[in-house]
């Protein structure tokens, strides 16, 4: 058997289901002035401003996400090649020094941080030994 004849089935930007209404700093490819832009323009206009709460992230989000299973469903349905985009995100709210973590973006970032969904993909791993 060679590589030509392996099929992985896989998932494009595989976390997507699970986008925040946060625009990632910097997580759109090779676009970092449109995703500056994006940024104040969400802090811009906030909901007093006559727009609905969230509503440009909202749609933003929308765009983005590619898929809407999540990723143990998506490794019950076949899945073995996993799409994980990660970026080093800062909490702007919090100034402490530790106030970073990883997140998956795809434009927008997770709700949870990654290290959430890894140990999803753990626990499923640990029930299914050999698919390693």
């Amino acid at each position: 058997m060679t590589l030509a004849d392996l099929s992985l089935p896989g998932t494009h930007d595989s976390i997507s289901y699970d986008l925040s209404l946060t625009i990632s700093k910097n997580g759109i490819d090779d676009h970092d002035l449109l995703s500056n832009w994006l940024r104040r323009w969400s802090k811009i206009y906030p909901p007093s401003s006559g727009t609905a709460e969230g509503e440009l992230e909202d749609f933003i989000r929308l765009q983005a996400k590619t898929q809407q299973l999540d990723i143990v469903q998506q490794l019950d349905n076949g899945i073995r090649f996993i799409d994980l985009r990660i970026m080093l995100e800062s909490d702007e709210l919090n100034t402490a020094s530790d106030a970073s973590q990883w997140y998956y973006i795809h434009c927008m970032q997770s709700n949870k941080p990654a290290l959430s969904y890894l140990k999803s993909i753990r626990e499923w791993l640990v029930v299914h030994p050999r698919e390693i």
